[in-house]
């Protein structure tokens, strides 16, 4: 990992939304502001997004101005961290989550859109077809994994990251892109991107709310042995936004 991690803490929701949105804005524009300077030919951002409740405000903000009109759409390509096995139209989709606060209300070619296919045979099938799909949009991988420019996570109460639960299985695979699991109340099929596809990203953004999760961000920041402590970019960048709720139990 560059460095330290950056922590950030801010006083409500309101101001963790428009702080991950200028983040991720910011992490784009000087990502491809870098691979300019380096003359590289047909510059492009990879960055993979996760769902649930806490970055819907952030997504909303990036559709809305100033920031769409700003905003690169060509030059990024849009990934899932990981998705529930339900359909695309189902309320707890994340594919659904990001299509109506983000990826559907602004100006992205179609072609920059990766989504996972929960209408293919099982979990294990669409996990398959999703890791070809990065395959043949990242062909040089760094140390064998894909080098995503950004990864967003969110952080559970029990500490999970993308679809990684406690304990579980998935979270041992250490040559797969994208696996399967099961995980949630009601427990659901997921699948999810890896955790050494994670720590392969140039940069990881944590976006964390709620006391919900103040000791699961504690634990995390500390890096002890849930999903959430187990993210450690090997040469990346590591950032935790959260706002004060959420902040409550780390030292400062």
């Amino acid at each position: 990992m560059k460095g330290e991690p950056v922590f950030h803490v801010l006083p409500d929701a309101e101001a963790l939304a428009r702080a991950a949105a200028g983040r991720i804005l910011g992490a784009v524009r000087e990502r491809l502001a870098d691979q300019a300077r380096k003359r590289k030919m047909n510059t492009k951002f990879h960055m993979a997004l996760s769902g649930g409740m806490t970055p819907r405000r952030a997504f909303e903000l990036l559709a809305a101005p100033p920031y769409v009109d700003i905003f690169p759409w060509e030059d990024v390509h849009f990934w899932q961290v990981d998705e529930r096995w339900v359909p695309d139209g189902h309320p707890e989709s994340n594919r659904r989550m990001l299509l109506d606060t983000l990826l559907s209300r602004v100006p992205v070619p179609k072609e920059n859109l990766h989504f996972i296919d929960t209408s293919l045979a099982s979990p294990a099938d669409a996990a398959r077809t999703y890791e070809a799909a990065l395959r043949r949009a990242i062909p040089a991988p760094k140390r064998g994994f894909p080098a995503f420019d950004l990864v967003h996570l969110g952080l559970g109460a029990d500490g999970h990251v993308a679809s990684l639960f406690p304990d579980a299985p998935s979270l041992e695979e250490a040559s797969a892109w994208v696996t399967t699991g099961s995980g949630g109340e009601p427990e659901i099929p997921r699948v999810t991107l890896t955790l050494p596809v994670i720590n392969a990203a140039a940069a990881v953004l944590f976006v964390v709310s709620g006391e919900s999760r103040a000791e699961a961000l504690e634990r995390s920041m500390a890096g002890e042995a849930i999903p959430g402590g187990l993210v450690s970019p090997e040469s990346g960048t590591l950032t935790f936004l959260a706002d004060e709720a959420a902040a409550g139990e780390v030292e400062r």
